[in-house]
């Protein structure tokens, strides 16, 4: 199942505004790192089987301590703009299963934000064009 929902909102040559939904329960936060960002880059390409970050090793993006200290070189920089329905109101963990099944099915009442993610090279982004959405298992390292 995926962790968090993205929409390319707009795209320049190596810059990239992002729309990012939480649709898990089990990830509570946002994360404003570079590696979130390579884990949720790869899962768009791996989507459509196209991009050059297809070139990048997934056993590699599967080990933790690799993508912590290797993201940068890819991701270069993540800047949070704006959240909203952040964090999750308590209430939310008390509801009965059958509506708390269902709040995390509703992109206007989930957790979301708008980040912009820089890449060091355009190549890396080539495959995501503005609009373009997708979903991702970021934010679990080593998925």
């Amino acid at each position: 199942m995926a962790s968090i929902k993205l929409k390319c909102l707009t795209k320049t040559e190596n810059k990239l505004q992002l729309g990012v939904w939480i649709i898990d329960p089990e990830l509570d936060t946002f994360i404003e790192q570079p590696y979130y960002f390579l884990q949720a880059l790869y899962d768009a390409a791996k989507e459509k089987n196209t991009g050059e970050i297809l070139s990048l090793n997934r056993n590699d993006l599967t080990d933790a301590e690799w993508v912590i200290n290797n993201a940068h070189l890819y991701v270069e920089d993540v800047w949070l703009i704006d959240a909203k329905n952040y964090p999750v109101d308590e209430s939310v963990f008390a509801l009965e299963d059958s509506q708390y099944q269902k709040f995390w099915k509703d992109l206007d009442k989930v957790p979301y934000a708008e980040f912009e993610l820089t890449v060091t090279d355009p190549k890396w982004v080539s495959h995501i064009k503005q609009n373009t959405t997708w979903e991702s298992m970021a934010g679990f390292v080593g998925y």
